[in-house]
C-alpha cells in the first residue's frame, strides 16, 4: 500500500509539480488553503503533509499549530505525530516552524531529487502511523 502525501499550496502550479515528483510512489491529495489543507488532513489521513507556509487566510504556520494541537488532544505528543514538511520561497524566521512542529523545513526553489530524498529520509525516521490516534 502506497504511503500518503498530502500538498497543501495556494498556487496551482506549485502543487502540480509537487504532485508530478511524489504520484509514481505516492497517493496525493491535493489542498489549495490552509482551511481546506485542515480538512484534507482529517479526511486523508496522510502520512506526511508538504506545507506552503505563505497562503492567505489561513498560513502554514497557523496551520501546522491547528493540526499538533488536534494531534495533542488524541494523545500524540511533539515528535509523534504526522510528519509536517514546510516549504517557502522566503528567507523569513525557520526557528518559528521548529518551534511550532514542523519536523522539515525546505526553501523552494528545490531540486526535485533531493525533495524525495528529503520526504523519504522524514518518512523513514517517523514513528507516526496514519490512522492511529484518530
Amino acid at each position: 500500500m502506497k504511503k500518503k502525501i498530502l500538498i497543501v499550496d495556494d498556487e496551482d502550479q506549485n502543487r502540480e509539480i509537487l504532485a508530478e515528483v511524489f504520484e509514481d510512489n505516492y497517493d496525493i491529495a491535493e489542498a489549495c488553503s490552509g482551511e481546506d489543507g485542515l480538512a484534507k488532513y482529517l479526511e486523508f489521513n496522510p502520512d506526511v503533509i508538504l506545507l506552503d507556509i505563505m497562503m492567505p487566510g489561513m498560513d502554514g504556520r497557523k496551520v501546522l499549530e491547528t493540526i499538533r494541537k488536534m494531534e495533542l488532544e488524541k494523545g500524540i505528543f511533539q515528535g509523534s505525530g504526522v510528519p509536517i514538511v514546510m516549504l517557502t520561497a522566503h528567507s523569513g524566521p525557520w526557528f518559528e516552524s521548529f518551534e511550532l512542529g514542523c519536523t522539515e523545513y525546505i526553501m523552494k526553489p528545490f531540486e526535485a531529487a533531493k525533495l524525495v530524498a528529503q520526504v523519504e529520509s522524514v518518512l523513514e525516521n517517523s514513528k507516526y502511523k496514519a490512522g492511529e490516534g484518530s
